[in-house]
């Protein structure tokens, strides 16, 4: 229904009805992450791997779900099953940097947060840490803790989630929630080769 709705090509909705299985197979359904939510995320990763994209507005239209959770059901089914699709938000730190730098952060200091936070959510994706998140939170919530790591604590939660809610709602919990466990991830699977460990660390 969602693939007629959208006017996908067949080959789309019948990749996110194999995402959809994979979801089934790994029971993720539960809780608020409902079947309809799922079946958005799958279309939404779906649409992503063939080219042929839908965003989660256009998704979420038809799918009995919001904006956030088809999102967050996205990289639900990519970090908990075994399908290979890209990231729906590959720019997702960019864009809370962005809009960071909109609020007032000069250039210099946001390019320090996209190199650490960069860094950082490619940690949180591979642990991974919220995967019945959005990517934009946790990318926001990477920001926050590159921000701690780097000189000068430039932001605040109110700023982060201003940010992020500018692609997706969020909340100063999920941001402070999911910024203590990308530091955490980041001081364990960070090697002391990495550019970004010795921040990590604190040196």
């Amino acid at each position: 229904m969602l693939g007629a709705n959208l006017e996908l090509p067949d080959h789309v909705a019948t990749d996110a009805a194999h995402y959809l299985e994979a979801a089934k197979d790994e029971r993720l359904p539960g809780g608020w992450m409902v079947w309809e939510s799922l079946a958005a995320g799958a279309v939404l990763l779906a649409g992503r791997a063939s080219g042929v994209e839908r965003t989660p507005t256009q998704i979420a239209q038809f799918a009995k779900s919001s904006r956030e959770r088809v999102c967050a059901a996205a990289r639900k089914i990519r970090l908990q099953t075994n399908v290979d699709a890209p990231v729906v938000r590959d720019r997702a730190v960019d864009r809370v940097v962005t809009a960071l730098g909109e609020a007032g952060i000069d250039v210099e200091t946001g390019i320090e947060l996209v190199r650490v936070s960069e860094r950082l959510l490619e940690v949180a994706d591979t642990v991974p840490i919220g995967p019945g998140t959005a990517r934009m939170t946790v990318a926001g919530a990477a920001v926050y803790a590159a921000d701690r790591f780097t000189l000068g604590k430039a932001l605040t939660q109110v700023d982060v989630v201003a940010a992020v809610s500018e692609t997706v709602p969020t909340s100063k919990s999920k941001i402070a929630s999911y910024s203590r466990a990308v530091y955490e991830a980041g001081e364990t699977h960070l090697t002391p080769t990495d550019p970004v460990a010795g921040l990590v660390a604190g040196d």
